[in-house]
């Protein structure tokens, strides 16, 4: 049972991240989300 349920995952999370990344390139996120994730990685080497 637990064997089915690993597998269900391992199809479903490549599908989840295609559609989570085509979604966020159509809305132009993805930019944005870079400069926060940036800034943030400067601050941490910042202190």
């Amino acid at each position: 049972m637990f064997k089915i349920f690993l597998d269900i995952i391992e199809i479903i999370i490549p599908i989840a991240l295609i559609i989570f990344l085509k979604y966020i390139d159509k809305h132009n996120i993805d930019w944005s989300f870079k400069k926060r994730f940036i800034n943030i990685k400067i601050k941490v080497i910042h202190d």
